[in-house]
């Protein structure tokens, strides 16, 4: 009769590897999407640098996945470290190119809303005074009592660009790891144009607002 060696079973992660693979993959996930997150512009710089800094990263962290895969293939069991050499880069790639411009269009939602009652602001003061004012500082608290900011992390705040006849509010979010941006602008008479080496203007899902990629 001939005996079968027993062989040896492959058991899962822990619960406390588990954890820490979730909380790894959501911090990944915050990092990334930081400058889409809903916040204080104060943090813009910071949330930007974090962003571009992964996404110029995250290319070259895929050449780890084929690593971590044959450790992960070599090992008896299922360890964290391994999971985490193939699963982070994966996943950090994954956001830097599908969920931050998904992201990237809330928070440009997020920045429109609230720039609402700097708008009405701006015509009041355009009401009673016959033009628009020169700069928001203008407004005093007899039109504004506390100017708003864009409540995103990633936009530091509004700029106000007055011109003869109009005016136009605008703020801008990162696309490419600095080198490009996304420039979204309200201009009452619809006067937009884009700047830089892309000419396409595009809606950005309220009246009088546009947004086009400046490279």
């Amino acid at each position: 009769m001939t005996l079968i060696p027993p062989q040896k079973s492959r058991r899962g992660l822990g619960k406390r590897a588990v954890a820490l693979l979730l909380i790894a993959h959501l911090l990944a996930a915050g990092a990334v999407l930081a400058p889409f997150l809903p916040g204080p512009g104060s943090c813009s710089r910071a949330a930007n640098t974090l962003f571009s800094g992964l996404q110029l990263l995250s290319m070259p962290l895929l050449v780890l996945v084929p690593a971590g895969l044959l450790w992960q293939r070599l090992g008896s069991a299922p360890r964290l470290f391994p999971l985490l050499v193939w699963t982070l880069p994966l996943a950090i790639a994954g956001h830097v190119f599908w969920t931050a411009p998904w992201a990237r269009g809330l928070s440009r939602s997020r920045a429109i809303a609230r720039s609402a009652p700097l708008l009405r602001a701006v015509a009041a003061y355009r009401d009673a005074h016959g033009h628009y004012p020169r700069e928001l500082a203008a407004l005093g608290p007899q039109c504004l009592a506390r100017l708003p900011g864009p409540g995103v992390l990633g936009v530091a705040a509004y700029t106000y660009e007055p011109h003869r006849k109009c005016f136009q509010l605008v703020f801008t979010q990162n696309v490419v790891a600095g080198f490009n941006f996304e420039v979204v602008a309200y201009d009452p008479l619809d006067h937009h144009r884009a700047k830089g080496e892309l000419s396409a203007l595009y809606p950005a899902g309220a009246p009088h607002w546009r947004y086009y990629i400046y490279d």
